[in-house]
């Protein structure tokens, strides 16, 4: 879900980019082929203000989604397991969201440069930066990224956030360093072993076959 929104929020910026430079600067911008005339432009009461809306809706959401996931796997009393997550994938989280926000800062400098033209794309990707650069130091440095199971589900919060639910769960498939999971409705999740310590992996499968037990769901890939 985290590569979706940022997906969203990189292709938003980029379409905004080329008229920003022709409204700032007062030139015609060559495009893909289209003239996009200066201060001329005739669509920037439009256009701007409903880029920065769609940021800001996706920004807001992203944002919920994250701190929502801290806030439950801080709850530790609220699962049978739990575990911070794996050294070796806190290191590559860490990498993942530092070019991140590297690339939010480039962007929302940008914008923030050309922010009489565009304040509310400006303020906007400045709250996106300011939340990821927040969030990142919740998750990273107070130990709030990990892996837990309640009674009901399986919750992972790093860079993504999944929440697995062992209703209506038919199959589990081990593939590789992935946990596949299929279910009744034909919807399948993965969550990745990865981000669970070496040293707790037969804990946290011991914990997923009482969750859901052989009797109800179907395991492949497994051995013995």
């Amino acid at each position: 879900m985290n590569r979706f929104f940022n997906s969203w929020i990189f292709f938003l910026s980029i379409i905004a980019f080329p008229f920003v430079i022709a409204v700032g600067w007062n030139e015609n911008f060559q495009f893909f082929g289209f003239s996009i005339p200066g201060e001329e432009f005739a669509y920037g009461y439009i256009l701007f203000p409903t880029i920065s809306g769609l940021l800001l809706l996706l920004g807001i959401l992203k944002a919920y989604r994250k701190w929502m996931g801290i806030a439950i796997i801080r709850q530790k009393s609220k699962f049978v397991f739990h575990t911070l997550i794996d050294t070796e994938r806190r290191k590559q989280v860490t990498l993942y969201n530092y070019l991140e926000l590297v690339f939010l800062l480039l962007i929302s400098s940008y914008y923030l440069y050309f922010i009489e033209v565009t304040p509310w794309i400006a303020l906007a990707l400045s709250f996106i930066t300011v939340e990821h650069f927040l969030s990142n130091a919740i998750g990273l440095h107070m130990k709030s990224y990990g892996v837990g199971i309640s009674n009901k589900a399986i919750v992972r919060v790093d860079r993504e956030i999944d929440a697995i639910y062992f209703k209506g769960l038919k199959k589990i498939t081990k593939q590789q360093d992935s946990l596949i999971f299929d279910y009744n409705n034909e919807l399948t999740l993965f969550i990745p072993l990865t981000c669970v310590p070496p040293k707790k992996m037969d804990q946290f499968m011991a914990t997923i076959y009482e969750k859901a037990p052989k009797s109800k769901v179907f395991y492949a890939g497994f051995e013995g």
